[in-house]
Formats: C-alpha cells, structure tokens, sequence
C-alpha cells in the first residue's frame, strides 16, 4: 500500500510538472524566437536610421542645387554673357567667370557634385567638377541628355562608365544646363557604417522586393523618384549578434529539452524560496524601499538571488535619482537643440547683405553688421540653457533693428514702451529676438513705413510683453494655429520658431506661459506673451 501511494505521488508530481514546464517550453521557444526578432528589429532600426540620414543628406544636396539650376542662367550676368557672345576672347573670358562663380558655389553651398553647360552652336561643353574628381566625359553623357520639357526636368538614375549618378538638366534651344549628384560615394560610406560581408547597397527605380533569407532595407527620396535599396544576409546577422544573445538563444533552445533536469530541480524546494523572493518584490512595488530579506534560503541556489536582491534594494534610492537626472539633462538638452538651431536663411542673408556693404564700400555699416554677427553669436553661446537679463536681450534686438536698416532703409520704425522693472526680468535667450526678426523678415511692405511698437510691463507678479506691426499680417488659419498650438498638419520645416517658443516658455515657466496672437491681413499683427514672475522673490 505504502508502495501504490508513493508512486501515486510520482504520478502526481509528474503530471504537475508537465503542467508546468510544457507552456514554459513553449514560452522558452517563444522568447528565443522573440530574441532573433528583436535582434533583427534592432539592426533594421539602425541600418533605416543611417538609410534616412544618407537620404536626406541627398534630398538637401537636390534642394541647394535646384535653387542654383532655376536662377543661375538667368540671374548670373557672365553666364548670360556667355550664352550670347559669339566664340571670341570675350566667350572665354565670360566662360572663365561662370566656371569661378559655379566652383565657389560649391565650396559655399552643399550641392551637386557636377555643373554642366553645353553650348550647341558652338558645341562647347563645360563642367565645374568638385576638386580632385575626374571630370565627366561629355561623349558619354550626350546620349542621356534627351528631349524634355524645357522649362521643368526630374532628377533621375543614370550610369556613367558603370557608377550610379543622379542627373537633372535642361534643355533650351541654343544650349543645354544641368547637375550631377556623384552615388558612388554614397554606397561606398554606407559600406563602412553598415560593416556586412553580405552587404549590398544599390540606387534604384523602385523599392527591392522582399527576399527570401534576406533582410531587404528601402528609403525613398522626397525630392526625386529613386530609392537607396540594402541587402543583407540573414545567416550574417545571426552571426554577428552579440556573445550574449547567443548564448541566451542557444540555452532556451536546450531548456526545451531539459525536462529530467528541470524535474530535479522542481523537487528541491523551488517554490518557497520564490514566493519569498516575490513577496521581496512586491514589497519594493508597495513603496517600502526598506525591506529586505532576512530569512536564510533553503537552497544555496538562492543565496545569490537574495544577496542581489538586497542589493538592489540598497541601490534603488540611488538608481532612481540618477534616472531623474538623466530626464532632466534630455530635456536640458532638447531645450539646448531648440534654442541653438541656427537658421540658414538668416545666416545666409547677414553674410550676403555684409559682402554687398563690403562690396559697395560702405566700412562703417559693414563694421556694424561684423560687430552685430559678433554679439549675437555670443550671446547665442553664452546664454546656452539659461535665462538672459531682459536689458541684455533688448540690446541685442536694437542691433538687429540698426543693421537692418542697411538693407531696408526708412522701410520701418519702432517705438519702446517698457516698464523699467522689466529690466531685472529674465527671459530666454534670443526668444524675442526671434519675434522681431520675423517682422523685419515678413512683415515689410514696400514703399510704406512699418511702424513696430514694443511693449514690456510688469504687474501682480506677471510679465507681459508686446511686440506689434501695422504691416502684411497673417490669415486667420495661421492665426488660429498659433493660438491653438495646434501644428499637427503642419509640415515639420514650417513654423520652426513659434513652436520653440512655445516650448521654451512652457519649459521655464511652466503651464501658465502663454503665447497668443491678433492679426489681420494687411493691417498688422501683435504677440502678446504672458509668464509668471516674482520679481521680489528672484531679486532676494
């Protein structure tokens, strides 16, 4: 009898195991499978983000060379020069210059690799070239250089003496102008990043269809109608993954078939010493960051599972004011990110208006405008995340206002209504800058007077600043977006400046900053920008 109840236990225990251990065989097969996917996932979140940051390095190279294909043989007076003389001293001489102005383009801007003219009567070909790359053979290009319509032509694929190039060109009755984007280069850094046997890498027409044992990658141009393609080996990948993950994949593998081991070990008390370990963890989940295990295990298995346990619990103070930490230098530095984006449309037009002031002469505006450059990159730095004294901001916006009278003169004039507490007021830096800037920038009429007023007051622990203009205002759609925040179908590139703002009010003076404001077309606009302050309390 006693014998019939043993091996009943046996059978018991057994069927109890198998209970157990065969959903945990499942989930071993789950998890290892889940590891390959999510080392797969990983490497594809990689190679798309290397992908999209070669694209639009590209997109951007496209957009800077259109700009210069749509204005250059209109605008550039040796290049119309050019296209008109006959071939004579004054041809070359013309030629020459359109060769200097197209070189230093390039060294200035990020555009294509190649420039291309070709003159038909005289069937002169010339190309501008990046330095120390072999010039392109026009005996090869001639036959890619179709008719189009003459006033707008995509970029598109082609092979020169078999590497990859984009081309966009034009195509007008006397002459023929256009661009190349060098590909080679591109697959070539995209060889070094993504370091992979297996690797292939290729520009095509259309996204490459999914293969069978091979992870296949594809991102498409915003600016043209080609993809960068990317193949590699799935066997490769596995390969490559970490010692770790190997080792994991391969031990949930073998734990399927681990049955008799895991039987023995069912038998030696597991589960007590897990329901301690458990009750350790809620007790860490309930708040009491003060408990720890005392009880001694019944298995020396667990010793080091309690002793980690303790000592996470001694850590866990610590851990967690790091990780605060490390939340506020991320918002620290998004808040860096926002404020320290320079615009390239200012940039470029300060540097153009200071070369036309130099170029007409003019030393002591172009003195002004050096020193202005000067201040404002300064203060851009120097300021970095912190708060800037009002006075420091004002002075560096009556800067602004003279140098831009350079370029629009007797276009605008302002007037300064400010509290004199205002001046021990800290703002962020460059924020109303920013404001005033884009009245000089989009709110001019010509041939009227722009009347700017600018408005700071203090009262009942509140700032409230002012800037106003009499001049184009805005629709009532933009108007009601800023108002709202609401910038959800607006394209990313678009309203840069008052989402920062918005942002950086929010961040520094919290929920109850506000940014608001009232415009009408053709009769001006006014924002108004409201942020609690305690002078009394910031002064002591």
């Amino acid at each position: 009898m006693k014998k019939r109840r043993s091996h009943s236990l046996l059978v018991k225990t057994t069927f109890i195991m198998l209970l157990l251990i065969f959903p945990l065989n499942l989930l071993c097969l789950f998890t290892a499978e889940l590891i390959m996917h999510r080392s797969f996932d990983s490497l594809k979140h990689s190679i798309m983000l290397t992908l999209n940051s070669q694209m639009s390095l590209l997109d951007n190279r496209i957009i800077t060379t259109n700009t210069i294909l749509y204005t250059f043989p209109e605008s550039n007076q040796h290049c119309i020069e050019m296209l008109m003389q006959k071939e004579d001293w004054h041809y070359v001489l013309h030629r020459q210059q359109v060769i200097k102005t197209l070189q230093e383009d390039m060294v200035l801007s990020n555009t294509a690799d190649d420039f291309f003219f070709y003159m038909k009567e005289k069937d002169d070909f010339l190309t501008v070239s990046i330095p120390g790359s072999e010039s392109i053979d026009f005996a090869e290009l001639r036959p890619h250089l179709q008719d189009s319509n003459p006033m707008r032509t995509k970029w598109h694929l082609i092979t020169l003496n078999g590497q990859p190039y984009l081309i966009c060109y034009y195509n007008r009755e006397s002459y023929s102008y256009g661009a190349l984007l060098r590909l080679l280069p591109v697959l070539n850094e995209l060889k070094s990043i993504v370091e992979y046997d297996s690797l292939q890498a290729a520009f095509s027409d259309s996204a490459c269809p999914e293969q069978k044992n091979t992870l296949v990658y594809s991102v498409s141009s915003d600016k043209a109608a080609f993809y960068l393609n990317l193949q590699i080996d799935e066997k490769e990948v596995f390969h490559n993954t970490s010692l770790e993950q190997k080792i994991l994949y391969y031990i949930l593998i073998l734990y399927v078939f681990s049955l008799p081991l895991l039987y023995i070990l069912f038998r030696h008390h597991v589960t007590a010493p897990l329901n301690v370990l458990n009750h350790a963890h809620e007790e860490l989940r309930q708040g009491n960051e003060c408990y720890r295990i005392e009880a001694l295990p019944s298995s020396s298995d667990f010793v080091t599972a309690y002793d980690s346990f303790n000592s996470m619990a001694d850590t866990l103070q610590h851990l967690r004011l790091e990780n605060i930490n490390k939340e506020l230098a991320a918002k620290q530095l998004q808040l860096s990110n926002l404020q320290l984006q320079i615009r390239p449309h200012f940039l470029l037009n300060t540097l153009n208006l200071l070369y036309a002031l130099v170029q007409s002469h003019q030393e002591t505006p172009a003195q002004d405008m050096i020193l202005y450059l000067s201040n404002y990159f300064r203060y851009m730095f120097r300021s970095g995340n912190n708060l800037s004294m009002f006075d420091h901001e004002m002075a560096l916006i009556k800067e602004y206002l003279h140098v831009s009278s350079f370029k629009y003169p007797d276009a605008f004039d302002i007037s300064y209504q400010i509290n004199p507490c205002i001046s021990m007021v800290r703002v962020p830096a460059l924020l109303l800058h920013n404001f005033v800037e884009n009245i000089i920038s989009h709110s001019l009429v010509p041939g009227r007077v722009i009347h700017i007023v600018f408005y700071a007051e203090y009262e009942d622990k509140t700032v409230t600043i002012q800037i106003s203009d009499d001049g184009r205002g805005m629709t009532p759609e933009n108007v009601e977006m800023i108002n709202n925040a609401d910038f959800h179908d607006i394209p990313d590139g678009m309203h840069v400046g008052i989402r920062n703002s918005i942002k950086r009010l929010k961040y520094h003076y919290g929920q109850k900053a506000s940014l608001e404001v009232e415009s009408e077309l053709n009769m001006g606009s006014t924002f108004t920008i409201c942020f609690p302050y305690d002078l009394e309390e910031k002064i002591l």
